[in-house]
């Protein structure tokens, strides 16, 4: 039983622990001076150990991140309680380094005697984030200040996205339409029943027929009146989730300017008409008047 289990010697486990881990380790004096830092923590930041003891821990943080350092350590020191942090240190070839970890103080009989911090490397995905937010900025930066109205619902039609463009064509503000149902603001009326029909075929049979092309329809204004627009739908799977994105564009200008141009035609083609008409019964009187 417990007699047969070989007994720990905790000293060289926690010593093994210390010297292989990943996470970087420090131990500072109450002054903030370095007593002790493990492998990790050296390797990471390019130094030898005794490079770094006796200097202060402000030596090698980026200096943006000093202040706040400070004081979640000075905390951690008056309260006797863990201080969440995120920092960054700087290498010696002058690389930023982010660390995640907390802050803890050691007592003795009640007075602090320094204070140990154990911070996970996760410089790699702070900078995946970054990668991915300035992506996601671009992509706002597009939507919010391309020529045309962009418009995002999910597959139970409510809006996600409505840029600045969208809110100049339909008249709505973003915060008017956020989180309502496509069907409840632009579809005209006589629309909306084949609207939802569409949409079930498509979750049903993954099939759109206005998919991925561009078609001419009305809308419906805030005020309450329709008019034309080029419509073009695409659609993406994100976390299991279809979304569709509408491309839209007035073209009511255009529309008048087409119907100006066929009425124009119908009255040249009335008056061609009359004239062949005329034509023919000047021809036919003439021939008249020449028959006995």
């Amino acid at each position: 039983t417990s007699a047969s289990m070989p007994k720990l010697n905790f000293d060289n486990h926690f010593k093994d622990l210390f010297e292989n881990t990943s996470d970087l380790i420090h131990f500072l004096n109450i002054d903030g001076k370095i007593e002790l830092v493990n492998p990790a923590w050296l390797n990471t930041l390019e130094y030898q150990l005794d490079e770094v003891v006796g200097k202060s821990i402000y030596d090698f943080i980026h200096p943006p991140c000093i202040e706040e350092y400070r004081t979640l350590r000075e905390k951690a020191i008056v309260t006797k309680e863990r201080s969440d942090i995120i920092t960054t240190f700087l290498t010696r070839s002058n690389i930023e380094v982010v660390g995640e970890g907390q802050i803890g103080c050691s007592y003795n009989e009640g007075k602090p005697v320094y204070t140990r911090c154990v911070f996970k490397n996760i410089t790699a995905r702070k900078i995946a984030e970054k990668k991915l937010e300035d992506s996601e900025k671009r992509l706002k930066t597009f939507l919010h200040s391309g020529p045309d109205a962009v418009i995002v619902i999910d597959e139970y039609q409510e809006i996600l996205e409505w840029n600045s463009k969208a809110e100049t064509i339909f008249g709505f503000a973003a915060d008017e339409v956020i989180g309502r149902a496509l069907s409840d603001t632009i579809i005209p009326p006589h629309y909306r029943e084949a609207h939802k029909r569409g949409m079930a075929h498509f979750l049903q049979t993954g099939e759109g027929p206005v998919l991925n092309k561009t078609i001419e329809i009305t809308a419906l204004h805030k005020k309450g009146h329709e008019f034309y627009i080029n419509l073009s739908i695409s659609n993406v799977k994100v976390e299991g989730q279809w979304l569709f994105i509408a491309f839209l564009s007035d073209i009511t200008e255009r529309k008048k300017t087409e119907e100006a141009l066929i009425d124009k035609e119908a009255e040249l083609l009335q008056a061609k008409l009359q004239e062949e008409k005329k034509d023919e019964c000047s021809s036919i009187a003439r021939h008249e008047l020449k028959t006995p």
